[in-house]
């Protein structure tokens, strides 16, 4: 009866270390929670690079920043009269720009997901080339967004 008491202390004993452990595991993958954002502008510079503009990522922090790079995408075309989402405060949110490679053909588009998880922010750039005829027109793919000021690195993928 003795060793009967002791197994069945043991088993229990197991499974109540396997329940602590199977409900004290947590995904060692931090998920990634989509974060919400502010379009201020989408489209794209016509000015065949004159802007001088380059294919890159930018993280804005400060008003002098944004207005560098108003004027700088104003250089051609008044772009900034289409703007959304304006003025930006820049103790609560930060602004990320994206421009593509300057295009021979119309037709191109930016689209960004936007996550973050305790660790980073993801912006993962999409870009969409067009589908069928398109315009002979040479333009340069951007996107501007405001997103909630953060202290955690931002990684553009």
């Amino acid at each position: 009866m003795r060793s009967f008491i002791q197994t069945k202390y043991i088993i229990y004993t197991w499974l109540w270390i396997g329940a602590l452990t199977t409900l004290g595991c947590s995904n060692s993958e931090n998920p990634n929670d989509t974060m919400v954002y502010d379009l201020i502008s989408k489209g794209n510079l016509y000015g065949d690079g004159a802007e001088g503009i380059t294919q890159q990522n930018m993280i804005i922090t400060t008003q002098l920043s944004w207005n560098a790079l108003v004027s700088q995408m104003n250089t051609v075309n008044n772009v900034s009269d289409e703007f959304e989402n304006l003025p930006i405060d820049f103790t609560s949110s930060t602004v990320i720009a994206v421009f593509d490679e300057v295009k021979s053909n119309g037709g191109y588009e930016l689209e960004l997901e936007i996550s973050s998880n305790q660790e980073q922010i993801e912006i993962h750039i999409i870009s969409t080339s067009p589908s069928g005829n398109a315009t002979t027109v040479i333009t340069q793919p951007f996107i501007i967004v405001k997103i909630p000021k953060t202290d955690l690195p931002i990684q553009f993928q």
